[in-house]
């Protein structure tokens, strides 16, 4: 192996709860078109993060992610590097923000010889070293590494199934603060067309499946306020 790169980028993608792991450690997720971007590159410098999307947000994670991926790769860690990453995913809101950052962040350190599994299971042990996770997410991060419909026992980080699926648009509704209970009626929404529906993750983010093309107008219908809304749509498997 090359091991680590002088510079390299990554790219992974979001994913929504099917099966929420938390009660039994069995979980389930679905892949969505949702971006984030990693780009590495060693300097002469000192060790930097740049979090374009939310530059509030802890970098301890990001830290962890590059230090692993420099062991996984057997080298020593440079002494200077800089680390940007940018995300479509709105952190803290059950969308798997942070199992795609571990994702594209080792990819972009590591680059093409890791087996995407391999990468999966670094980004998974990041994310519990930084404490960023509950379930170990490793359902999470396989929705978003690897597309699909992908079910996982996260108490072994075992893959049980997984399955492409079709071309389905996408409706997250996603609250500033928190979901009100007077929130969306999910038990109304089968009856307007809706194939699927439910929290991601622990949420406020509340996902809704609907048939290729009816997103916009399902979410008209349903009252989403523009700047409360991701319109996406499922990612199939590589």
């Amino acid at each position: 192996e090359e091991g680590a790169c002088m510079k390299g980028e990554g790219r992974s993608h979001g994913s929504i709860t099917v099966i929420n792991a938390m009660p039994c450690g069995i979980g389930a997720t679905m892949g969505v078109d949702l971006n984030t971007t990693a780009t590495f590159e060693e300097t002469d410098g000192r060790r930097s993060v740049t979090i374009l999307n939310d530059g509030s947000e802890d970098k301890n994670m990001a830290r962890i992610c590059v230090s692993r991926a420099y062991e996984y790769a057997k080298m020593d860690e440079s002494d200077g590097w800089n680390l940007v990453t940018d995300s479509e995913i709105p952190v803290s809101r059950g969308l798997k923000s942070s199992s795609c950052a571990c994702n594209a962040i080792v990819f972009s350190v590591i680059g093409v010889d890791i087996d995407p599994v391999d990468l999966i299971r670094l980004g998974v042990d990041c994310a519990r070293e930084a404490r960023v996770t509950v379930t170990g997410s490793f359902d999470d991060a396989c929705g978003c590494g690897l597309g699909g419909l992908v079910m996982t026992d996260n108490r072994r980080d075992e893959i049980l199934a997984r399955s492409d699926i079709g071309d389905y648009d996408v409706v997250i509704h996603v609250p500033e603060f928190k979901i009100k209970k007077t929130g969306l009626p999910l038990d109304r929404l089968h009856e307007v067309g809706a194939l699927g529906a439910g929290m991601s993750g622990s949420g406020p983010a509340v996902a809704i499946v609907v048939a290729k093309g009816d997103g916009e107008s399902f979410a008209k219908d349903l009252g989403i306020v523009p700047e409360e809304l991701i319109l996406t749509r499922t990612r199939c498997g590589e």
